[in-house]
């Protein structure tokens, strides 16, 4: 037994681990944190990270409005086809038979005719009281290459507008 009460396994078990326990700790200034260059480096990868996390995201956003333009248009066009006047006057006063309405809140389920959600803008071209057709028309954040409808190729109208027409 040594003077402090060790066995000598002790001793060389505190000595091993004394050792190890050297390779951890910084005994230079150069040991002490991280040079310049790589917090620089650790900086570009965090940025980069956060600019492609927020073009994801912006993208995301985009779609769920080109979604709800998609939405209201279809449900717009439903309403108008749904208080098509088969009768003179009998959705909208003063207006001949075989005619459209313009749209009425009181036909959708938030009492409000549905709007741009991005301009809060009524949707292009809606029916005027006593329109014999209709086509509405959305215009789309992205452009949608595979969405091909031959009611917008003959308004003129490239591929980043959604449409939908009168089916009376």
């Amino acid at each position: 037994m040594s003077p402090k009460g060790l066995t000598v396994a002790e001793i060389s078990l505190l000595a091993f681990a004394r050792k190890k326990f050297e390779k951890f700790t910084f005994n230079s200034k150069e040991d002490a944190g991280f040079n310049r260059v790589e917090v620089l480096i650790q900086l570009t990868i965090i940025i980069t990270i956060i600019i492609i996390f927020l073009s994801f995201a912006l993208d995301v956003q985009k779609s769920a409005r080109d979604s709800k333009r998609k939405g209201d248009i279809e449900s717009i066009s439903k309403q108008l086809e749904v208080h098509f006047n088969r009768q003179a006057g009998q959705f909208c006063k003063d207006v001949n038979v075989d005619t459209y309405c313009y749209p009425q809140s009181v036909w959708f389920d938030r009492n409000k005719v549905p709007v741009d959600p991005l301009t809060n803008n009524p949707y292009l071209s809606l029916p005027q009281d006593g329109d014999k057709k209709f086509m509405i028309c959305a215009k789309l954040e992205k452009e949608n290459k595979y969405l091909r409808q031959q009611k917008v190729v003959a308004l003129g109208l490239d591929s980043s507008y959604y449409c939908s027409g009168s089916q009376q």
